[in-house]
């Protein structure tokens, strides 16, 4: 007959807890228990505590801290998951925790409480990867990857949009009182069971297309007392969400999103210096956003401004804005993008366009158009403000066009006969900078420097949207989204940090 160990399920079990055995010297935990216990200034925490006189004691911070990063650099973000599926029953949670339990609603007030605080810790962790000598200020990659918010899509349009959908759930709750009147009628013929369900499906129903009416009627009347609405370069007024008003819609292979735009920069090292939350899908806006705030950052951890000059930002096309492009390059930034080309080769069937032409500056300092059939031309002091902004025209010379190669592709297309080509005013005013920009990008230094853009700015990406599973925010807001995405940068520092450490 087979022999076995005893197995009793019921018993006491007593397990002993070595910390140097279970949570050895270099593992993760430790690490992160070192570094809040020594960078985290609690001063900070205790001035909005006031149980100095009574009360009962609070959590202690620096713990608190630490079970929170610990629960974000191993993918968990709920706090009611840590909670009851962590704490007390894994073993770095105990040692982190000092074997402590906390309730979920107690960690969810004491990110609230301690907003700026928390945030903070970001400088202390780029403070502490530039004292290694992790962060190599050489290179600075700029992206950005939009987030899902936490927001029901179904409430997102426009005010046209909210009028008549709240015209269809007014008359969703008038059937719903004819179905109910009805269901009157047949009580006495039915079952008592299958009426009490309807009768309270009925009222789910009835409360829930109320709230949606209600919240519509908020959602116009701010919309009628706010004449300047938020709209895009065409004029067209934004899309709205009613359940989180900061969030943008986002669309990705023919689906829309309700997302944050969430951006971060990243030094050659893999270190995120810079981060911050954009209410727009659009990166235009962000361009000098980001390099100042990876700029302040590095700032504040010592870097000097020769240093910060010296390093190369790279960034993807989506960033390209020729007046904020413009401004960086005359103060001594260094960035590499890939900018539109001109002078481009005209091919067979193909309209002739800007794109087409060689835009360029004359010794007297004058901006020339010169046109694949040779025309110099020099833009009109016309300015056409269309969708809010303004064009330089350059007209070509109607006599010389019907003798030109490319006459039936260019000025033959239009009726008039009168060829006309447009550049942003942006672009005309900063064409000195954009052309050092693209020079740069011409020889093999820039190209060597640009192609790491992409595995340096998507690898943190990747690592927190894929590995982490970070995939939609758990809170509502620009502030606590942007704080929310701060403390995931925070992680993700302190285990590249830590893995640097180890090689």
């Amino acid at each position: 007959m087979a022999n076995y160990k005893s197995y009793q399920q019921e018993q006491t079990f007593l397990i002993p807890f070595d910390v140097d055995t279970n949570i050895p010297q270099g593992s993760f935990p430790r690490f992160l228990s070192d570094f809040f216990n020594e960078h985290a200034d609690i001063s900070f925490f205790d001035k909005k505590r006031k149980n100095d006189f009574g009360g009962k004691p609070a959590k202690h911070c620096i713990m608190m801290l630490k079970i929170i990063f610990y629960a974000f650099s191993q993918g968990i973000y709920s706090m009611r998951e840590l909670s009851d599926k962590y704490l007390m029953k894994h073993i770095e949670f105990i040692y982190l925790s000092g074997n402590q339990h906390v309730d979920h609603s107690t960690l969810s007030r004491f990110i609230n409480l301690y907003q700026e605080e928390i945030t903070e810790i970001f400088i202390k962790t780029v403070y502490v990867a530039n004292n290694l000598g992790y962060i190599r200020k050489n290179l600075t990659a700029i992206d950005s990857t939009p987030i899902r918010a936490n927001a029901n899509q179904k409430f997102t349009g426009k005010t046209e949009t909210f009028k008549k959908k709240k015209i269809v759930y007014e008359k969703m709750i008038i059937k719903l009182l004819h179905r109910s009147e009805k269901l009157e009628e047949k009580e006495s013929k039915e079952a008592e069971d299958q009426i009490r369900k309807e009768k309270e499906n009925i009222e789910r129903l009835k409360r829930s297309y109320t709230s949606t009416i209600r919240k519509i009627n908020q959602f116009l009347d701010e919309a009628e007392n706010n004449q300047d609405q938020d709209t895009n370069h065409k004029g067209e007024e934004y899309w709205k969400n009613l359940t989180d008003k900061d969030s943008c819609m986002y669309r990705k292979n023919k689906k829309f999103l309700q997302a944050y735009n969430c951006q971060a920069g990243v030094d050659d090292s893999g270190i995120i210096v810079g981060t911050d939350v954009s209410k727009t899908i659009a990166d235009q806006t962000e361009l000098k956003n980001m390099v100042k705030k990876c700029e302040k950052n590095l700032t504040n951890v010592g870097v000097n401004e020769e240093e910060i000059k010296k390093i190369g930002f790279l960034l993807d096309r989506g960033y390209v804005n020729a007046g904020e492009i413009g401004e960086l390059t005359r103060e001594g930034y260094d960035l590499y993008m890939l900018l539109k080309e001109y002078n481009l080769e005209v091919k067979d069937g193909k309209k002739i366009s800007v794109e087409n032409c060689d835009i360029y500056r004359d010794k007297d300092g004058k901006v020339k158009l010169k046109c694949p059939g040779g025309q110099e031309i020099i833009h009109s002091k016309y300015l056409k403000k269309w969708y809010k902004e303004y064009y330089y025209k350059f007209y070509a010379k109607r006599k010389e066009c019907p003798t030109c190669e490319h006459y039936i592709n260019c000025a033959g297309t239009i009726k008039s006969g009168k060829k006309e080509f447009s550049l942003k005013k942006e672009t005309v005013d900063n064409l000195d900078e954009l052309q050092k920009i693209r020079e740069k990008m011409e020889t093999w230094e820039g190209r060597n420097k640009y192609n790491k853009r992409f595995w340096l700015g998507e690898h943190g990406f990747g690592i927190i949207k894929g590995k982490r599973k970070f995939e939609q925010f758990l809170v509502r807001g620009r502030d606590k989204v942007k704080q929310q995405w701060t403390m995931i940068c925070i992680a993700f520092n302190l285990r590249k940090i830590w893995s640097l450490n180890e090689c």
